[in-house]
């Protein structure tokens, strides 16, 4: 009844209607029901335009390139934030929602980790409908697993399965599920810099969703080009990360000046990813646009790709 509320502005037609809704495994695929209704949207003209809203949009200035040193000033800033969120409220930090707090989430644990296999399922969509599945065979990587919302979804259905994040904080959470569920083919590592991700071996599968774009231009597409690379020959990779933002503007020179703040959201934009695609030797197979950034300022992308054999 709440949802009816929130989002139609009033009450259900009947006790049928709200039956209809029963099937919905996880609290986020009721609320994608609600907010992508023919009702909803025929209500609320911003709503109508969430896809393709930016196609006459102005250019944007970002400057995605940095050296050495640059990177590592960016990414220790971007690992002592979410070393602060991890302490404070991780699950929130992963998931931003109220129910997740650090006060509530016991109460609200199972609906947590439900939503990581609904994101799962989604990936497994997008891979299945190009031709590609997940193995029992596989070697997965989840890079910024956080909690490891992800990582524990995706374990039933490949061999193995590595949990990298830069918080340690989060990784403790992550650690502990697993063990409480008596899950044994996951693992789960912190890495300091990027150059430790090269010693992480080589994957059929990686993923990464609401994870980049909390990371600086240049610090982004770095990452995203060194995990990439380590992808076996026919290997594939479902990432997301935001493209697009109005007003968005980004100097590593002007961003080393500001004070920072420990949950950033910045954007790489399509054409850069595309290059890191190219200059990682994989090939796009598919781009959509989804709704992970929640924000009409942005666009939001998922990309699967493929490298070359």
């Amino acid at each position: 009844m709440a949802m009816y509320r929130a989002f139609l502005g009033r009450e259900p037609e009947s006790l049928e209607a709200i039956a209809a809704h029963l099937d919905c495994r996880t609290f986020d695929e009721l609320r994608r029901t609600f907010l992508f209704s023919a009702e909803f949207l025929n209500s609320n003209g911003w709503a109508q335009g969430l896809v393709g809203r930016h196609r006459a949009s102005s250019p944007i200035s970002v400057e995605s390139k940095a050296s050495a040193e640059d990177l590592k000033t960016m990414l220790d800033r971007t690992a002592q934030g979410w070393m602060r969120l991890g302490q404070q409220d991780a699950h929130w930090s992963v998931l931003v929602d109220e129910r997740f707090r650090r006060e509530n989430v016991e109460n609200n644990m199972q609906l947590f980790y439900d939503s990581g296999r609904s994101d799962i399922d989604a990936c497994e969509a997008i891979l299945r409908r190009n031709g590609f599945q997940l193995a029992p065979s596989h070697r997965a990587l989840d890079f910024g697993c956080g909690v490891g919302r992800l990582s524990l979804a995706l374990a039933p259905r490949v061999r193995s399965v590595l949990g990298v994040d830069i918080s340690e904080n989060h990784l403790r959470y992550a650690r502990q599920r697993a063990a409480s569920h008596n899950i044994e083919n996951v693992s789960f590592t912190c890495i300091r810099a990027v150059s430790d991700i090269f010693n992480l071996g080589q994957f059929d599968v990686i993923i990464t969703f609401i994870v980049l774009q909390h990371n600086p231009p240049p610090v982004m597409r770095h990452i995203l080009q060194s995990i990439l690379e380590k992808l076996t020959p026919g290997g594939v990779a479902v990432f997301q990360l935001p493209t697009y933002r109005t007003e968005y503007a980004f100097s590593t020179k002007d961003y080393l000046a500001s004070d920072g703040h420990d949950m950033e959201m910045h954007i790489l934009p399509q054409k850069e990813v595309f290059e890191v695609v190219e200059a990682s030797k994989c090939r796009p197979i598919e781009v959509l646009e989804d709704h992970m950034v929640g924000e009409s300022r942005y666009v939001s992308q998922t990309f699967l790709v493929q490298r070359q054999s």
